[in-house]
């Protein structure tokens, strides 16, 4: 049965439209686009450095080796499947007038357009293993742009260094990112730098806006026109690029007081799939072309707002039965991604609220599928269902879908609200982008096991927000030690280190290990807790460095895990005693040597408890003989919770209060050490 189905929520119109068909020719010739798929990778067998298999390795940048090595075996590495098409296959298509228009390794085919009489000559070809139409029609995620424009008129202050920017100040952001508990882990220089992400969309006209123009864009590559150029060009429609900027932006934009994306300083790779001019099939195919052009790229994290259901009347639609996570073109790519080490994220779909409304490759096995929630945290009417067509609850996790801040596409300084899955999906990206930057030896599932076990509905997942809101920091502490970069405070005679160490307990030990110049060993320095919530410090002295560089590493352990800094044996962080480093993200006026503070609370963290978080921890510097004793009230005075025990280490007492049986509404906390009483305040939103 054929159908159109057309939608609307929020006074929105979303229209998945996809086509699924394997019809036959028509009698009368006519030029159209077919996939034709081959027999094998032509007469050379695939042996290790012979010539089938080094033009294999070519492909691959040694980012990419290094991730499928979390996966794979040294020895399986690379395969006959990520081999090229064979070239002469393809030379023989084009012979008889074919143009090609893209070529997929893992699938083996090419996609071409040509009369269609000759299209049916093909089958005759000893190599061809069959011919198949494509046709009309699907379409991008729809989004709305809410008119809520506002100017920046200040000079550009984009971020142009990974050190030195200061605290960030996300202007109308914050929402999006704070839900996440993102802010704090900003705060202490996490912030995806080292981590590589993909974009799968529509274009992106990123070097013309403030908040993107700075930003670390590795490669790009337009699977349209077969280009390097991912913004608009004189042949695309005006709207071409208003899809993917935006959805980049939430990731990746930085503009001081009006937007800062949840993992701004990673790199990003762009491709545009999607052609707004004609609305063909063949974009599922450009898909999965880019899916495989990232991951030889060395993506880490692969994201896409594209989605791909429906079929205009004159093809046939997917049935929801074959949303069963492997049937779609771009399900089979992302799935066959995962398996070589990529995250891979898709959006649910915007055709919410009915059940069994997803799209595919929201429906694919291994990718992390993403609903939208409401700035409040609640599921977004919008917001595709599941169950998938086998049972299985889908989506995966969710995140801020409604009124997202981001940049406004054609603009140097504008932001603007906008809603759909299409930016709970890039937003997620941005938490596994975070996690993967500071965990990068984690294997998709484990990313996806600490991003599912952090989230409010980590012990009931449902087909309407999955496993719920992920709370970022407990999804590093889920995941093992964090250890942010390093920070450097110089002065004349000591030269101040700082760095977080983000933990479920204190570290048992931490030391900073430096080798100065003409040295052929590093020597340790003991981290001190600082007063400020997780930071550590060492002093060393000035004349150690010898007016020149060094080269150093951190490393902690408690009772469950030990982890050094930079990951890798082989790298280390430089020094530079003349110059004055904070990462950015990092407020300066935190990184003090403790006894220069003065003895204030810690904000408990996190301050905004949402569903699913079983306790909050307060930390507080203390003195040599003191202990710090904690009560909780409510609003209206009742002590809620009370606590004389709290772990010690160094000048710094924690208290953990469980948060999962108190009610929705605000709490005040009283501490108490030596002759000092403190407060502080935190919310519970569930």
């Amino acid at each position: 049965m054929k159908r159109q189905i057309t939608k609307f929520a929020l006074c929105i119109k979303f229209s998945f439209i996809i086509i699924c068909t394997f019809g036959a020719f028509k009698s009368q010739a006519q030029t159209t686009t077919f996939r034709v798929f081959f027999k094998d990778k032509g007469p050379v067998s695939f042996v290790k450095n012979n010539s089938l298999y080094n033009e294999t390795l070519a492909i691959f940048n040694e980012r990419a080796l290094e991730r499928r090595r979390k996966v794979l075996k040294e020895d399986s590495l690379i395969t006959l499947t990520d081999a090229p098409v064979y070239a002469r296959y393809v030379d023989s298509l084009q012979n008889l007038g074919a143009k090609v228009l893209v070529k997929l390794r893992w699938k083996n085919y090419a996609v071409v357009e040509v009369d269609s009489a000759i299209a049916e000559s093909f089958k005759s070809f000893s190599f061809v293993e069959k011919v198949q139409q494509t046709r009309e029609k699907m379409t991008t995620l729809s989004f709305k742009n809410v008119q809520d424009y506002f100017f920046k008129n200040s000079q550009n202050t984009s971020l142009v260094f990974t050190d030195n920017c200061g605290q960030f100040g996300y202007g109308r952001s914050f929402n999006q990112a704070q839900m996440l508990n993102v802010p704090a882990l900003h705060a202490m220089g996490f912030t995806g730098k080292g981590a590589l992400t993909g974009f799968l969309d529509n274009g992106f006209r990123w070097k013309s806006h403030n908040a993107l123009k700075d930003i670390s864009v590795v490669a790009e590559y337009d699977f349209v026109f077969q280009d390097s150029i991912t913004a608009n060009e004189s042949n695309d429609v005006s709207s071409q690029d208003g899809h993917g900027t935006p959805v980049l932006s939430t990731v990746a934009g930085y503009l001081q007081d009006s937007i800062i994306g949840i993992a701004p300083m990673a790199d990003f790779i762009l491709a545009k799939t999607e052609d707004m001019r004609f609305e063909r099939r063949i974009e599922e195919d450009n898909y999965a072309a880019g899916v495989e052009w990232m991951e030889s790229r060395g993506s880490d994290v692969i994201s896409s707002s594209l989605g791909y259901y429906e079929f205009t009347e004159e093809a046939t639609s997917y049935s929801y039965d074959e949303l069963n996570g492997k049937t779609s073109i771009t399900a089979q790519a992302v799935n066959h991604a995962v398996a070589l080490g990529v995250v891979c994220l898709s959006a649910a779909g915007n055709e919410g609220p009915n059940d069994r409304t997803l799209i595919t490759p929201g429906d694919a096995d291994s990718v992390i599928s993403c609903a939208a929630v409401t700035p409040q945290g609640v599921a977004a009417g919008f917001s595709s269902r599941g169950p998938r067509a086998d049972s299985l609850l889908k989506p995966d996790i969710a995140a801020q879908g409604l009124n997202v801040v981001v940049v406004a596409t054609g603009t140097k300084n504008s932001v603007v609200n906008t809603s759909g899955t299409s930016f709970s999906t890039p937003i997620t990206a941005g938490n596994v982008t975070l996690l993967l930057s500071a965990f990068p030896e984690l294997r998709p599932w484990e990313v996806r096991n600490s991003l599912y076990s952090s989230g409010s509905q980590a012990n009931a997942k449902d087909a309407i927000l999955g496993y719920g809101i992920p709370d970022m920091v407990k999804a590093f502490k889920r995941a093992g030690i964090a250890i942010s970069p390093l920070a450097l405070i110089p002065n004349d005679t000591i030269q101040k280190v700082f760095t977080y160490i983000l933990s479920d307990e204190f570290p048992s030990a931490a030391e900073l290990s430096v080798r100065f110049k003409n040295e052929s060993t590093f020597r340790q320095f003991p981290l001190k807790a600082g007063d400020t919530t997780y930071l550590y410090y060492a002093d060393i002295p000035t004349s150690l460095f010898k007016n020149s560089v060094a080269e150093a590493f951190v490393t902690a352990q408690n009772s469950a895990s030990a982890r050094r800094m930079p990951f890798k044996n082989s790298e280390y962080v430089t020094l530079d005693p003349s110059r004055e480093t904070v990462p950015c993200g990092m407020e300066r006026n935190v990184l003090q040597k403790p006894d220069t503070l003065p003895t204030l609370f810690s904000t408990p963290f996190p301050s905004i408890v949402y569903a699913g978080t079983d306790h909050i921890s307060v930390r507080v510097s203390v003195g040599d003989e003191e202990s710090a004793e904690l009560s909780v009230f409510n609003i209206i005075g009742q002590l809620m919770y009370s606590s004389d025990k709290s772990n010690r280490k160094g000048a710094v007492a924690e208290v953990q209060i469980p948060t999962g049986n108190l009610p929705t509404g605000s709490y005040i906390v009283h501490i108490r050490h030596g002759n000092s009483l403190e407060f502080a305040k935190f919310v519970v939103s569930r």
